[in-house]
């Protein structure tokens, strides 16, 4: 599956790296609070751990970035 498709993701990929951009799209994320463990006063912000979830396809395309600006 990956043969016939990759032209899907590795197309984009290769313009977005070449024009130097990165889609709003991709860079969107959710952010889910969780409370930690053992606190008293949850109004407290810093009672809150933020995990955020983010777009795979942005998160391929920074580690692109990434490894061609190390090489």
């Amino acid at each position: 599956a990956w043969e016939a498709k990759n032209e899907f993701i590795v197309g984009p990929m290769r313009h977005c790296v070449k024009a130097g951009y990165h889609p709003l799209a991709w860079r969107k994320a959710i952010v889910v609070a969780l409370p930690k463990s053992n606190k008293h006063d949850y109004s407290n912000p810093r009672a809150y751990r933020l995990i955020q979830l983010l777009e795979c396809l942005g998160k391929v395309l920074k580690w692109i970035v990434a490894v061609r600006l190390a090489y």
